[in-house]
């Protein structure tokens, strides 16, 4: 009877750290899901269409620049029969 009574005994305290381990997860997932409530949302689609977004405004970015360093010789070309002082001033203004 000593016996049972001790398994029953056991078995009580097994449970309650049971209980609490569980209360201690599901309060710590309470406050996760809270201060990722106060984050902004940001879906999967919503993902790829900012990383969509930011590479292809890296890439015009880069092209473009690549193209200007490209015509740039024949705009001041350009610029110079049209318009020599407007060069001369601008060379003044660089350096």
């Amino acid at each position: 009877m000593d016996l049972i009574l001790y398994k029953l005994d056991e078995l009580k305290a097994g449970e309650e750290v049971l209980y609490n381990e569980f209360e201690d997860v599901r309060n710590q997932i309470k406050i996760d899901f809270l201060a990722l409530q106060s984050q902004y949302p940001l879906g999967k689609k919503s993902y790829f269409q900012l990383a969509l977004g930011k590479i292809a405004s890296y890439t015009g970015n880069k092209l473009a620049d690549e193209i200007f360093e490209a015509l740039k010789p024949q705009i001041i070309a350009f610029l110079m029969l049209q318009s020599p002082q407007l060069v001369e001033h601008l060379h003044k203004l660089i350096g």
